[in-house]
């Protein structure tokens, strides 16, 4: 990196505050010799405003990421993703994080789920995985199984984790939220509410907003809005162990379970208009706020959701082939981003900001090379305004 001792040079800027912006800031800030800012806005960011759920492995099943892309890619991904899931435990541990670790499930309701989750169960197996076939939880109606991926779930207190992440990296210059980039010959000019100022590299960690500074990738990723709603049951305890991550029906329907009583379930997205894909503003449902709780129920009876603690609605970013983008931008010199968790923003943020922390400095990294954005060259826009 080029020493500058001007105050509006720095060598990186991390534009986007949330989690893949403050792990970026927490592990260049190790090379004491740079100088970063970080961009951000005082709007709430959708980590800071998502469920407490991480786990490993991806939300769509091992054989149908084999299917897509094959079984060496798949296994690098499931790799991938297990490493982020035991990094940010390791992390959450060492700093005094709250944690409850729990189990990875998938409930099977169909036969052809049913032979699906078989064919996963082998080729994690034989993969070097851990998953197994087990029987449908005592007391759950129309279901015909579970695969259990093991350890590989938790709940954890994610806004610990923001506010540990916000201390640690106090060191970092803190800016508005950034309006406009332009490429100046070797270094980038950063435009923001309140400033400007030049910076050599730049990560873009803002989720929604990469497509308006990088319009190569408005095809690739897309606006998507979701909502969960926190639950409680009045009925017993509920059939599994607080920590536990629970999807079915292919990922469209997931829960975690915060405690013997509490959960937080998400999903039923199709019940949107276009399944809520390129909407602008996050709200709440009526559709998928009745429809939750039922589906709940209809595998549950005898432990119905009855009392609403909380819900909340929000925006993301999917990916149009739903793997991360992660890495630096192709045609580009200098610019790097971290978008597209498919629901595992905290654990595939907190890694993404440590693989792109090690890309921007040269160093290698355990980031599989298709999670880079380059895989997506033949959708690329061919907008090439200046944002």
């Amino acid at each position: 990196m080029r020493d500058n001792q001007m105050h509006q040079h720095y060598d990186i800027a991390i534009i986007g505050g949330g989690i893949t912006g403050l792990s970026s800031a927490y592990h260049l800030g190790k090379s004491k010799d740079l100088k970063i800012c970080l961009s951000t806005s005082s709007e709430v960011s959708a980590s800071r405003s998502s469920a407490n759920m991480i786990s490993g492995g991806l939300i769509d099943n091992f054989t149908r990421i084999v299917q897509r892309h094959g079984p060496e890619k798949a296994e690098q991904a499931w790799k991938y993703s297990n490493h982020a899931f035991d990094a940010l435990m390791e992390f959450a541990k060492a700093n005094g994080i709250k944690t409850v670790k729990g189990e990875r499930r998938r409930l099977i309701e169909t036969p052809d789920e049913l032979e699906e989750c078989k064919k996963a169960v082998v080729e994690l197996n034989e993969a070097g995985f851990k998953s197994l076939m087990e029987k449908a939880p005592d007391g759950s109606e129309h279901l015909l199984g579970q695969q259990n991926d093991g350890e590989r779930a938790a709940s954890i207190d994610s806004q610990g984790l923001l506010d540990y992440l916000e201390k640690s990296t106090s060191t970092v210059t803190r800016l508005g939220k950034t309006t406009r980039v332009i490429r100046e010959s070797q270094q980038f000019k950063i435009e923001t509410e309140k400033e400007s100022f030049t910076a050599e590299v730049i990560i873009y960690a803002n989720h929604l907003d990469i497509s308006h500074f990088l319009p190569g990738l408005k095809e690739v990723l897309v606006s998507s809005q979701d909502q969960w709603l926190r639950m409680q049951t009045e009925a017993g305890t509920l059939p599994f162990a607080p920590g536990t991550v629970l999807s079915w029906r292919h990922g469209h329907y997931w829960a975690q379970i915060e405690s013997d009583r509490q959960l937080t379930m998400g999903g039923a997205r199709f019940l949107r208009p276009m399944a809520g894909f390129e909407a602008d503003k996050a709200e709440l449902s009526e559709k998928v706020s009745k429809n939750l709780p039922e589906a709940w129920a209809k595998y549950f009876p005898k432990r119905p959701l009855t009392k609403m603690i909380a819900s909340k609605a929000s925006l993301d970013i999917r990916p149009c082939d739903e793997i991360p983008v992660i890495g630096p931008m192709f045609g580009e010199t200098g610019i790097f981003l971290g978008a597209g968790y498919m629901g595992q923003g905290i654990s595939l943020g907190f890694k993404a900001g440590q693989s792109l922390a090690q890309l921007v400095l040269g160093k290698s990294d355990e980031l599989p090379r298709f999670f880079w954005p380059e895989r997506h060259r033949s959708l690329a826009s061919t907008d090439n305004e200046e944002n």
